[in-house]
């Protein structure tokens, strides 16, 4: 279930949703949640669990009407994204982005392949949308571009990102999008104006391992660290 509390009334509604997700992610309007089940995100110690797991499958709920829409999505939903408007959410699983619009009479994703290999496709780690919720860049595990995917006619480009990205991040005034190239050690920066265009590169200091990056809210100074190395250093850029 998806309980929603009223915080001024202390009054809870609940909605029935598919048992044994495992991740929940909110709309920035608040109207919306989707539902899903992560494996990535299982710990290996956790107990299991009974009853049968949906791999391919979401609930999004609406809040405040206390409705529940299950939906197809693809195989293995690795993240979601929502547009600045609230109008569309994105799904991005291994192999396919689910591409749902929050104003139609029928909720019905359209799914666009992401992934010659539907079988052995590379891990989709992260999805983010341009602000104008136009285009969605996806970042996999293990290759050397980005996925570029025009959500209003589902065509897909490819972007180069460097060796072995392990973040990607909009600013907060949304120009651009920083990926982290932990593999060769660059961020690399794209224009959403036109993502297609060359991006900047910078190096970063070779003798580092930095596989993240967090924006100040003002998007001046990023702090770039590692969740992976142990290294028990950070970098201010």
């Amino acid at each position: 279930q998806v309980s929603v509390v009223d915080a001024s009334a202390m009054t809870t509604d609940h909605v029935d949703v598919r048992e044994d997700y495992n991740q929940m992610t909110m709309s920035p309007d608040g109207h919306w949640v989707v539902c899903y089940y992560d494996e990535g995100a299982v710990d290996p110690d956790d107990p299991p669990t009974e009853g049968a797991r949906s791999f391919n499958e979401v609930s999004l709920v609406h809040v405040e009407a206390l409705t529940h829409h299950p939906m197809v999505v693809g195989f293995n939903p690795r993240d979601v994204q929502f547009s600045d408007d609230g109008t569309r959410a994105v799904v991005v699983s291994d192999a396919w982005l689910a591409v749902v619009d929050l104003e139609a009479d029928s909720l019905d994703p359209v799914r666009v392949q992401i992934s010659s290999d539907t079988v052995d496709p590379p891990e989709a780690e992260e999805v983010v949308l341009t602000p104008d919720g136009r285009y969605a860049l996806i970042r996999q595990f293990g290759v050397t571009d980005l996925v570029l995917v025009d959500l209003d006619t589902g065509t897909l480009d490819y972007v180069p990102v460097g060796n072995n990205p392990t973040d990607i991040d909009v600013s907060p005034d949304g120009r651009e999008a920083i990926a982290v190239a932990r593999g060769s050690s660059e961020l690399w920066i794209y224009d959403l104006e036109d993502p297609t265009s060359d991006p900047d590169v910078i190096p970063m200091p070779a003798e580092e391992v930095f596989g993240s990056l967090v924006l100040s809210p003002d998007g001046d100074t990023g702090i770039l660290f590692s969740t992976a190395s142990g290294a028990a250093r950070y970098g201010s850029w």
